[in-house]
């Protein structure tokens, strides 16, 4: 075994490592990224999830797209959500929805009476036939005694 190791084996610090070091968390968080394209409406928002959103820059301010301005909406590994435009990234952030009722009033919303379902009469058109043929079938094998 020494002899052959002696012809053929080779020093181990003679060559670097072919392992790269691993990729940053952050780099990770991007890599493993669902992107999305969407296109602003004249609200400058975006509907992502059956959600609004704008797009925000590093300082919270809001930044306004034209209607009809296309983006790629970045969903991160973390459920981070950013927009990317004409190579340029903002944050997003969630427009609220519109409450039907005002939390701060104290009156509940009137309830809707449930709708009566309409049955037509035997004498509809439709169930004119059906009628008379029912009728006929009872006085058919209707037996007096």
């Amino acid at each position: 075994m020494p002899k052959f190791n002696d012809k053929f084996g080779q020093n181990i610090r003679k060559f670097e490592s072919a392992f790269d070091d691993s990729p940053s968390s952050e780099k990770i968080n991007y890599t493993l990224a669902i992107l999305s394209p969407r296109t602003f409406d004249s609200g400058s928002a975006i509907s992502f999830k059956n959600h609004y959103y704008q797009a925000t820059d590093a300082s919270n301010k809001l930044i306004c797209f034209a209607k009809g301005t296309k983006c790629l909406v970045i969903q991160a590994l973390d459920s981070q959500l950013l927009v990317t435009v004409d190579e340029e990234v903002y944050a997003l952030t969630e427009i609220p929805k519109n409450a039907k009722v005002s939390p701060d009033l104290d009156f509940e919303a009137k309830k809707k009476n449930p709708r009566k379902k309409y049955i037509p009469p035997m004498s509809h058109p439709w169930k004119r036939d059906s009628f008379i043929k029912q009728q006929r079938k009872a006085h058919k094998y209707y037996k007096f005694t």
